[in-house]
């Protein structure tokens, strides 16, 4: 079973150490939630896993091995970044036939990855004229065309509507049972969803490591800014310039949004005013 280590990591870019003093055992498969504000250190922490980058104090192994000074062993890992990461010049069989070359993959692959991501219908389209689900889609196929030991997805759902990242998250977690996924996000919610087991990196530093069961949730709220909304949500509070409601997720505000322009209410703006996870790591 492939097992990844970390002991007294620190990790960085040109000298600048973003990850401090992270020591982390990963021995089973299934979904790591690897959790954190924006710019905590969670891409460092995958890009030294991968071998992209040197630890500067400390150990990183995968099976024993570091992964920096042995690119064998990084054929165990596949990283998928937040950026698309293609050349958005080919239409998507092409992307898909470039990179099943480049990871030697087979026929047999590519067509179990394409009817996988239902990207059948979808492969004589230009990559520029796809939607932002469509585009994940197949960013995602270029990573899942080889058979790995550990998967590693940083923010897969950033920019995807809610029903789009449910399926995405959906296909993640069908390879998830006997590999080891670590799925980056800065959304609570969406970690409650998708995995038992989460690591906290606060400041570049372990904060947490364990069941996410254990994890308190409170509620998210936001601002709206707008005319009078009373009419369609009474138990908004008008707190200054914004009707503050509360959500039982982030994955509400688009119905919130729907309902408010229904009712020809003008909406200025929409901010969110409290994260359960901003909240945790005060």
């Amino acid at each position: 079973m492939t097992e990844i280590e970390a002991a007294e990591l620190s990790s960085g870019y040109y000298g600048r150490e973003v990850l401090h003093g992270i020591s982390i055992s990963i021995t089973k498969p299934g979904i790591y939630i690897v959790l954190g504000k924006n710019g905590a250190g969670k891409t460092t922490f995958f890009r030294t896993i991968t071998g992209i980058l040197k630890p500067y104090t400390g150990t990183l192994t995968i099976d024993g091995i570091d992964p920096y000074y042995h690119p064998e062993i990084r054929e165990k890992c596949v990283y998928l970044s937040h950026q698309a990461g293609v050349p958005v010049t080919l239409d998507v069989s092409q992307i898909i036939e470039l990179f099943a070359k480049l990871m030697d993959a087979s026929e047999e692959d590519k067509a179990r990855t394409v009817k996988m991501l239902g990207l059948q219908d979808l492969l004589e389209r230009s990559y520029v004229s796809l939607s932002q689900g469509q585009k994940k889609r197949v960013s995602l196929a270029k990573v899942l065309l080889r058979d790995r030991s550990i998967y590693l997805f940083d923010e897969p759902t950033t920019n995807l509507d809610p029903t789009v990242a449910s399926d995405v998250r959906k296909d993640i977690l069908n390879i998830s049972k006997d590999k080891i996924v670590l799925y980056s996000s800065h959304n609570l919610y969406e970690a409650r969803e998708i995995g038992k087991q989460v690591i906290i990196i606060d400041n570049g530093k372990l904060a947490y490591n364990g069941d996410i069961d254990k994890i308190p949730m409170g509620k998210y709220v936001i601002g709206i800014r707008a005319d009078d909304i009373s009419s369609v949500f009474p138990e908004a509070k008008l707190e200054g310039r914004y009707y503050i409601l509360e959500l039982e997720s982030p994955d509400e505000v688009p119905a919130v949004i729907r309902k408010l322009a229904d009712s020809k209410i003008k909406v200025l703006e929409i901010r969110e005013m409290s994260n359960p996870l901003e909240d945790l790591l005060r």
